[in-house]
């Protein structure tokens, strides 16, 4: 969290090695909301394959709401390719099963409608 409260960034490494996201149709970028923001890991992944993002959904988790405006803005800033959505899941709606279920289904619809 020290890195995002300062800006630093962090360094990460992915399992497996080498993944490529432009092997990928759409892309579902994952995030935990850390201080108002995308995490760490989360801005250095979209740093590190920038070129090679084609389309990506955010999805983001949080305690509290989050805006998913001021999140694409985000993303789109550091990748320099605007997300097709943004998602924005918190903690209480994670915990019904029902509610969960939806929104998976939400983010594959908007993705087999956006691609």
């Amino acid at each position: 969290m020290i890195d995002t409260l300062i800006k630093r960034g962090t360094d990460i490494s992915l399992e497996p090695a080498g993944f490529d996201p432009s092997k990928y149709d759409a892309v579902v970028i994952a995030s935990p909301i850390w201080i108002g923001t995308l995490s760490s890991p989360v801005q250095q992944f979209l740093r590190s394959h920038a070129s090679g993002l084609k389309k990506y959904v955010v999805l983001t988790t949080s305690g509290l709401r989050a805006r998913c405006d001021a999140i694409s803005k985000k993303a789109e800033k550091i990748s320099r390719v605007k997300p097709l959505s943004c998602f924005n899941v918190t903690v209480p709606e994670i915990r019904k099963e029902v509610k969960l279920r939806d929104l998976v289904q939400e983010i594959a619809n908007k993705i087999k409608e956006l691609s």
